[in-house]
């Protein structure tokens, strides 16, 4: 008995150090530096200003003439409207018909070109408001959709990252037309030989460049960002200054527990991201040559590329408002605008980065 309960207690304390073992050299991949050099613009961007937000469920929906609209997660048809000082200025509440009766889940709008774009990709729904009415219009439910990030580029068409479980290719990208209901899915667009084809290793973030008329994927866990054209026809590889072209993990299958999950704690290479202008912006945690870790305990570190060539520009720091670390950001005109809990901040760049 006494030798049982020895093996089970080695046991426990086996797992728990390979457990702290496998975090803490995530923690040192993280953490240590980098061969990577960055190049710091001198004070790009004004002093942060902020404001405290009534909740910490709010994200950005767009900007037009110097207003900032925020949606909400948890109240998915309240919004806020604030001016660049930042101060709350207005409120918008939509609404739905029969909404209680529909499976809302995954509720998001956009706000684009002065007109409240809302998707649920769960369900497949689209709806509009374009006028003066608070009632959003429905104009398709599309339930044969499998997509999972959606993203506008005008209001009749949008950026879908589609998925399916009958291919190797788990992920790929695919344009619609919500008010004739055309959907036309782009295979082989986040394909690339030598790499996996799962959905984890390829997960990212979906962007639309507006100014350039670039559809952009960026990767999370890998060096590499694709841009595409608005039809998604022709695609240009962008590499970051980071080193890790591949991700640092393989899935595996665990029988006792029977799921899939990565071999090791997964690096993740590019955090955020935003477009804007001639340029990508992306937030990394990753610290580069000659670089101090006491910078990222005080500001996020954004990463700025030239879609023009597809080549590095500069970094800069965006300082966190009262302490708080941003979980997204945006740009837009000459402000870039960060929400970290239920914070938002704000600052302006000094020139024109669109010049």
């Amino acid at each position: 008995m006494k030798k049982k309960i020895f093996y089970i207690v080695l046991t426990m304390i086996v797992s728990s150090a390979v457990v702290v073992g496998l975090f803490l050299s995530s923690e040192h991949i993280m953490k240590k530096e980098n061969p990577f050099v960055r190049r710091f613009l001198p004070h790009p961007i004004t002093d942060v200003k902020g404001l405290e937000l009534p909740y910490n469920s709010y994200y950005i929906s767009g900007f037009s003439e110097d207003k900032i609209y925020l949606g909400n997660y948890t109240a998915p048809l309240h919004g806020l409207v604030l001016n660049n000082v930042p101060q709350i200025i207005d409120t918008i509440i939509l609404s739905i018909a029969k909404f209680e009766k529909q499976k809302f889940s995954a509720i998001k709008w956009n706000f684009l070109n002065d007109t409240i774009l809302l998707n649920d990709y769960t369900l497949g729904v689209f709806y509009i408001k374009g006028d003066e009415k608070d009632e959003m219009t429905r104009i398709v439910r599309n339930d044969t959709l499998k997509y999972s990030i959606s993203v506008p580029l005008a209001t009749n068409s949008y950026a879908l990252r589609t998925f399916t479980d009958k291919t190797k290719e788990k992920l790929s990208l695919a344009l619609y037309d919500p008010f004739k209901n055309i959907f036309i899915n782009k295979k082989s667009t986040l394909f690339e030989s030598n790499q996996a084809q799962d959905l984890f290793s390829n997960d990212g973030m979906l962007l639309y460049n507006k100014d350039l008329q670039k559809i952009i994927y960026v990767f999370y866990y890998k060096n590499k960002s694709f841009v595409f054209n608005n039809d998604l026809e022709e695609r240009q590889i962008l590499e970051t200054i980071d080193t890790i072209s591949i991700p640092n993990f393989k899935l595996q299958y665990v029988e006792k527990q029977r799921l899939i999950k990565p071999s090791q704690i997964p690096v993740k290479v590019n955090k955020m991201a935003a477009t804007a202008g001639n340029y990508l912006f992306i937030a990394s945690d990753r610290i580069g040559k000659n670089e101090s870790i006491t910078n990222y305990k005080k500001a996020t570190v954004i990463d700025v590329y030239d879609l023009r060539n597809n080549t590095y520009s500069h970094s800069f720091y965006f300082y966190h408002y009262r302490k708080t670390p941003i979980s997204q950001f945006q740009i837009f005109d000459k402000y870039i605008i960060g929400i970290g809990k239920n914070m938002l901040s704000i600052a302006q760049f000094k020139e024109s980065i669109y010049k």
